[in-house]
């Protein structure tokens, strides 16, 4: 597999990470850092959905989600009549009644299978009205394989879907028996049956009960992904993955469970969070169909997203309704009076941070010199500057604090040895703060001010042992300030966000419907007359004599290029609107923003052409003018800059890559390579790092960031 970009120690791949990672070689990655989706359900952001009776329309929650759903609730049956005269496979779910939408929508979204409702059974207790989806044909139990595969399940599953699937390509391609061939060989199928049926009662690793169909896809997810990494990363290296507080749970179990060991739990303290929850008097007044009146705005005010000059903010994006997001409504029932103030979440205000290791290799020291990695480099990410001495000649250079430090000074000064002041700092914890944040903290724990050098007065107990007997030296930090200097505090700028992101655009939760259906007309219209005109012979042959520049010339073979493709590529659906279309426009629509081309100002070189020319040249330059005026209206329509909804701080970035470092640096692998934080941090570090990310949009939002670096 290529990469989609590639940059000195830079790979970043577009795609399924469960298809690149295992183009990787086993044991060649030193280090995992990545923030990999929560499935909290961010504001019904399709990326970041795990379940919750929705289906999810991005294709690799999809697949997780949906294991998980076979993992709790499905059946794999191979189906034996006539005393083996015919087998056939069958796949189905059963759930209760009120889970019949769900089900409906799923058999639709993969297009196979039938639901069925079933009554409550007669003289049966507990027993109530369910629905049950039903696949059995050959085409359609190959729908389910392909979502499948290659989706580990686990213990009784995917035995089941082994052998299912194993029955599926035996029903596939075993010959069918007739009067003059006699009966077909069934012994394959006839064994694929009896080992299905030893399968029950099953005795299980991991029984049906164990699995939520709506909690465990977040768990398969994060087992998966961890699994993968696992094996790419070499003995003794180390992971870091962001969770969500209230889906961390899953993610450390899956990642301990996918062979990983946990270590430690970082929290990273930040204020940029915002709440999410709407008011219970809201909820209340439009449940009842009341409309609230506009007493005020919050534009203009602080903490709100848009100032009244207009302008979008980082973090809420652009609001396409300002005055209606901004407006301030009072209460228009008494029920929504009474529970105005209420809501349903907290602001967020840390994220937790799992820290696993892949065990080791033997010890440290053999690891270390055996694989090139063990432990954390804790000098190049100590906190602060705080004295402490260095006795390079006995202990290489490790630093000593107190009363080691001051003994350790003394008995290098009888020795005549070198003896270096160290102000690498405090330890590293496992906190890490925000600038706001640590403004927070001191503004709560005021001013601390830490020991000073003194003479013990009676001999010490510590950790380690001894820490000195009555009238030694120990030797303190005497330092003062607010309790966040104990901790590592990162500054972020709001410029580092959207930095190289100014030509990236995209168009979530944009109608674009009459813009589609536009040009979905005149794209047919340039399909009818011949794309074959949009040719570099055919223009060569239309420019020459025109007064039209040669920068305008070059604007206008790339624009053709690009709009004889989306044609092309529209003509295949059938010029119908569809995701496929829909996704193929705004394809091209970014391919020309790349370029730094406006598709209004090649339009209107078209519309000069148009006048000296007559009847299909005239009418195809007019098809090809209108269609790039569209797309000019559809690039307007987009958001420019970095549309990921969890950019974390690259400079928050560049200490937990300099944490997890070796002397020789270390790769760095990022599955969920988002808008590139990590390889950006690498980069700043140059460090090789290895990026993974699904969507092509954010790979260009990544790729734009990493050239201005």
């Amino acid at each position: 597999m290529q990469p989609f970009f590639e940059q000195d120690k830079l790979s970043l791949y577009c795609g399924d990470l469960r298809q690149v990672l295992p183009t990787l070689p086993e044991n060649s990655v030193d280090f995992v850092v990545t923030d990999p989706p929560y499935l909290l359900n961010f504001m019904e952001k399709e990326w970041d959905k795990a379940g919750d009776g929705d289906i999810p329309t991005n294709e690799l929650v999809f697949r997780y989600w949906f294991a998980g759903l076979v993992a709790g609730e499905a059946c794999f049956r191979i189906h034996r009549e006539k005393d083996g005269a015919y087998y056939a496979c069958e796949f189905s779910i059963k759930m209760r009644a009120d889970e019949g939408p769900l089900l409906r929508a799923l058999a639709r979204r993969i297009g196979a299978g039938k639901v069925q409702d079933i009554p409550a059974e007669s003289g049966v207790v507990n027993s109530g009205p369910a629905v049950k989806w039903v696949v059995h044909s050959r085409e359609e139990c190959w729908k389910i394989a392909q979502l499948l595969d290659g989706t580990p399940l686990y213990a009784k599953k995917q035995r089941e879907y082994d052998l299912w699937r194993c029955a599926l390509q035996v029903w596939t391609d075993r010959p069918r028996g007739n009067r003059w061939q006699g009966r077909g060989d069934n012994s394959a199928m006839e064994a694929l049956w009896n080992e299905m049926k030893a399968l029950r009662p099953f005795d299980l690793e991991l029984a049906d009960s164990h699995f939520d169909p709506f909690g465990q896809p977040a768990y398969l997810f994060h087992y998966q992904w961890a699994k993968a990494c696992l094996r790419v990363v070499k003995p003794g290296g180390l992971l870091l993955a962001f969770g969500g507080t209230r889906t961390y749970h899953r993610l450390i179990c899956a990642v301990e469970d996918a062979g990983w060991e946990i270590r430690d739990c970082l929290m990273w303290l930040h204020g940029q969070g915002f709440p999410k929850a709407a008011d219970i008097g809201k909820m209340i007044d439009k449940a009842k169909g009341a409309v609230r009146e506009v007493v005020g705005t919050k534009l203009g005010q602080r903490g709100y997203s848009l100032a009244d000059n207009g302008r979008t903010n980082d973090i809420y994006g652009d609001l396409h309704n300002p005055e209606a997001e901004c407006a301030i409504t009072a209460p228009a029932t008494a029920e929504a009076a009474k529970w105005t103030g209420w809501a349903a979440a907290l602001k967020p205000a840390w994220e937790p941070i799992v820290l696993a290791m892949k065990p080791m290799d033997g010890t440290q020291a053999h690891n270390a010199l055996t694989w090139g990695v063990a432990g954390m480099n804790i000098d190049a990410a100590r906190v602060g500057e705080n004295p402490g001495y260095k006795y390079n000649a006995d202990h290489n250079g490790t630093t000593f604090h107190g009363k080691q430090g001051e003994r350790i000074k003394q008995s290098a000064t009888k020795k005549g040895s070198a003896v270096i002041e160290s102000t690498k700092g405090r330890w590293p914890g496992n906190l890490l703060l925000d600038e706001e944040a640590a403004h927070l903290l001191d503004a709560q724990t005021g001013t601390l001010t830490s020991g000073t050098n003194a003479i013990r007065t009676k001999a010490g107990d510590g950790y380690h042992g001894g820490m000195g007997k009555a009238g030694d030296a120990q030797v303190a930090y005497g330092d003062s300030g607010g309790a966040s200097r104990f901790f590592y505090c990162g500054k972020a700028t709001t410029k580092e966000r959207n930095k190289g992101c100014e030509q990236v655009v995209t168009w979530e939760d944009v109608d674009l419907s009459q813009e589609t259906d536009e040009l979905l007309q005149h794209a047919r219209a340039i399909s009818a007359i011949g794309t074959h005109r949009l040719a570099d012979a055919a223009w060569n042959t239309m420019l020459s004599g025109s007064n039209i520049t040669d920068q305008s010339r070059t604007a206008i073979a790339s624009t053709m290029s690009t709009l004889t493709r989306l044609t092309t590529e529209l003509r295949t659906f059938n010029f119908s609107p569809s995701s496929n279309t829909n996704a193929s426009i705004l394809a091209a629509t970014r391919a020309l923003l790349a370029t730094g081309l406006n598709p209004a100002d090649v339009a209107d070189d078209i519309d000069r052409l148009r006048t000296s020319t007559s009847g299909e040249t005239a009418s195809l330059l007019g098809a090809v003018s209108a269609a790039l005026q569209v797309l000019s209206r559809i690039s307007a329509k987009g958001r420019r800059g970095n549309s990921h909804n969890t950019v974390k701080p690259v400079k928050l970035m560049e200490y937990l890559l300099t944490l997890l470092s070796t002397p020789d640096g270390g790769v760095i692998l990022d599955p969920f390579a988002g808008s590139g934080s990590t390889l950006l941090a690498a980069q700043r570090l140059g460090r090789r790092c290895i990026g993974v990310e699904l969507t092509e949009h954010n790979c260009e939002i990544a790729r734009g960031r990493l050239h201005v670096g």
